[in-house]
């Protein structure tokens, strides 16, 4: 080999080299840089409107990203009050109420050993738990343990708290780049990549669609549980229907249970204190109207970007958490988007049969 023909083999190999150490140093802020993807793939529309009338591109990245704190915070400070306030008169309510059972502890105890007496006859568990099983003691260990636990999820919150700060400026910062030079990029990949240009558009193009229609449809199914649970709440009489349907929209984000960890508890909660109507209604009302409503929606935004089983995509949901954490609400459907768009190419690559 000739020592102008080693130049290229040795140029791709400090380049493949060179490409390694880069993963390596950037991948501790993987998440970070995925999530801001996610947003800058997000706000493209608003951007690319902006960019018409404002000749700067980081101009307009800078007032997408603006505008976004502004229609967003606006509306989150406004219903975090009114949260703050219900949350607020839940607890003085909590309070008033023990301080009638003779204190907390003594109010929670009652409580507790209500519903464990409610279930020990429901279920026919008397011979299951051991005989001197005593439900107040029970919780009375449990309450020192969660004691514990809280002061050392208390210490964690707070050491947290500026690691939450860092990780959302750098989601921020690259957003802003990805937004500004977005377009420079996308037709770098288009150049090296081996594939044919068509070919590399369609599969950005295809990412980008299962992207937004991820985000849009977490986004607007949330609100929708976070309404239905909100009404079904005020319904049954349960105080703070407010905050519970802002819990329950964040919960909606929880793959396979979602914002059942609100209302099931809610339910069985009513029919152990004596309320079997109130009870019935809003676990009915659960499955129903809060878990049929995203049955309904998900099919109308996501529409035809993620082409696949509805069980495929359940699957694919959970075990993107699993294995990537909470970005794997995003990561997972987009993968199975990008999975079925190559299988597609790759089929029609396949050469066809004659007669």
């Amino acid at each position: 080999m000739t020592k102008p023909a080693r130049i290229p083999l040795v140029l791709g190999l400090l380049l493949l080299a060179f490409a390694v150490l880069l993963a390596v140093m950037l991948a501790p802020f993987w998440r970070q840089l995925v999530f801001g993807l996610i947003l800058a793939l997000s706000l493209q529309p608003i951007y690319v409107r902006l960019h018409r009338r404002i000749p700067s591109r980081y101009g307009a990245a800078l007032l997408t990203l603006l505008l976004l704190v502004l229609l967003a915070g606006i509306p989150l400070m406004l219903l975090l009050s009114v949260v703050g306030y219900d949350a607020l008169h839940t607890a003085n309510e909590l309070q008033r109420r023990a301080v009638e059972q003779g204190g907390i502890i003594v109010a929670l105890g009652n409580w507790f050993a209500a519903t464990s007496a409610w279930l020990i006859r429901t279920f026919h568990l008397a011979n299951i738990l051991p005989a001197n099983y005593d439900p107040r003691a029970e919780l009375s260990s449990r309450l020192n343990e969660l004691s514990s636990l809280l002061f050392s999820l208390s210490t964690a919150l707070l050491s947290g708290i500026a690691g939450f700060a860092a990780d959302l400026l750098l989601v921020l910062l690259s957003s802003f780049f990805l937004l500004a030079d977005g377009a420079a990029a996308l037709k770098l990949l288009t150049r090296i990549t081996p594939l044919p240009p068509e070919l590399t558009e369609r599969l950005l193009q295809r990412i980008y669609q299962a992207t937004v229609a991820n985000v849009n449809a977490m986004f607007i199914i949330g609100a929708a549980q976070g309404l239905m649970v909100g009404i079904g709440f005020a319904i049954a009489g349960i105080p703070s229907a407010v905050l519970f349907g802002v819990a329950a929209a964040v919960c909606s984000l929880v793959p396979v249970v979602g914002a059942s960890i609100l209302w099931a508890p809610a339910a069985i909660y009513l029919m152990t204190t004596g309320h079997i109507g109130y009870g019935t209604f809003l676990l009915l009302w659960g499955v129903v109207a809060v878990v049929g409503v995203e049955q309904i929606l998900r099919p109308i935004v996501i529409g035809n970007s993620v082409r696949v089983h509805p069980l495929l995509l359940i699957l694919v949901i959970f075990g993107g958490v699993i294995v990537f954490g909470t970005i794997g609400l995003f990561l997972g459907p987009v993968i199975l988007a990008v999975f079925s768009e190559l299988l597609e190419l790759w089929k029609a690559q396949l050469p066809t049969e004659t007669a």
